[in-house]
């Protein structure tokens, strides 16, 4: 996160605060009223696949004069602890106090790009795992993305929580044949992406919980794959987007985030895979989360949008009565691209990126 703080309703000499704890953050009270414009401006000119979009909120802060000539705004360190801990969706904007006593500041939250939180960049990058609960979800949240990878030489592989044995839309098909069916249209549509190293655990579909045995098996995928990247769902429930939080989903986003941090990388954690299976501990660089509420790294993907739309009518058990995929496709991937910042006609896809400790 990178944020420019300028200002100024108080009274005084400007005055500058320089401070570094995990978020830079620079802090400047003037004398002229209004809000001056953000001191930091990066992220305008990202383009694909790194993109980043601003987001703006006025909050007020409690100052103190300091003689005659300047005031400090005794709350810094409280400001600094919020955007630390990530709290800047609780400010509250357009608020403000006709005071003398208070300093209105406008705080310019630009989200993270490739150069703010060090992404591996494209050519550096080697292997990705991709964890989700069902066949499917991959290709609904990343197929362009990752057919964009592939086709760079990206070794990518899919491991697969559930056989989706829940799903399924005819009940003509006996409900036993249903795992078979959903395993063969997920390679199919792995190949359409440029992808054939599919992995299933064979979980049941429905029932997915988090448990000590599904983070040690998703554990050991990561020690065999040893991928700097990876692709999860998120864990935490998007009530703008119901489906994306389906509770297999949340389930698998909260057992893979616990398989990265901290036990993959732990050598003392499920023992077995070291003693047993000789598979060394594996620290994996970051995350990119799918589904999230929070979207702020978009890739373009408007060259590989047929991949996934053929990716996913792969899955024609889940997807053969939709009457327009495409178009609900193109909707969804125009409405990131524009959230983006992207020109008119392109298409994207959006992920929360987190990047792990060292």
């Amino acid at each position: 996160m990178k944020v420019g703080v300028t200002g100024g309703a108080g009274k005084g000499t400007g005055a500058g605060v320089g401070v570094g704890v995990g978020v830079g953050v620079g802090l400047g009270i003037g004398e002229a009223a209004g809000v001056a414009e953000p001191a930091a401006r990066a992220g305008e000119t990202a383009g694909p696949p790194s993109i980043a979009k601003a987001a703006t909120a006025t909050i007020v802060l409690r100052a103190a004069l300091i003689g005659r000539d300047g005031c400090r705004a005794v709350s810094l360190l409280q400001l600094i602890g919020f955007l630390s801990a990530g709290k800047t969706r609780h400010f509250r904007p357009n608020h403000h106090l006709a005071h003398e006593s208070y300093t209105i500041i406008r705080i310019n939250v630009l989200n993270r790009t490739s150069g703010d939180v060090h992404v591996i960049p494209d050519s550096d990058l080697e292997r990705v795992l991709v964890v989700t609960a069902h066949p499917d979800d991959v290709d609904f949240g990343a197929a362009g993305t990752l057919a964009g990878w592939a086709a760079q030489g990206v070794a990518i592989t899919y491991c697969i929580i559930t056989d989706g044995d829940a799903g399924g839309f005819d009940p003509a098909v006996p409900r036993s044949e249903i795992p078979g069916i959903r395993r063969a249209e997920q390679v199919a549509a792995a190949a359409a992406c440029g992808v054939t190293d599919v992995r299933f655990l064979g979980y049941k579909d429905g029932e997915l919980t988090v448990t000590h045995g599904l983070r040690r098996d998703i554990s050991r995928v990561i020690r065999q794959v040893r991928p700097q990247r990876m692709l999860i769902q998120s864990p935490e429930r998007n009530w703008q987007r119901i489906p994306a939080s389906h509770p297999d989903h949340l389930a698998a986003g909260e057992a893979a985030i616990q398989s990265v941090y901290p036990d993959a990388r732990n050598p003392f954690a499920h023992p077995s895979l070291l003693q047993d299976e000789g598979l060394d501990a594996w620290s994996v660089s970051e995350v990119w989360v799918m589904g999230h509420h929070t979207l702020e790294h978009y890739v373009d993907m408007t060259d590989t949008f047929e991949t996934k739309i053929a990716a996913l009518r792969a899955h024609d058990s889940q997807t053969s009565h939709m009457e327009d995929l495409p178009g609900m496709l193109r909707m969804w991937s125009t409405r990131m691209a524009e959230q983006a910042g992207l020109p008119d006609g392109r298409l994207a896809e959006g992920f929360f990126v987190s990047i792990m400790p060292a």
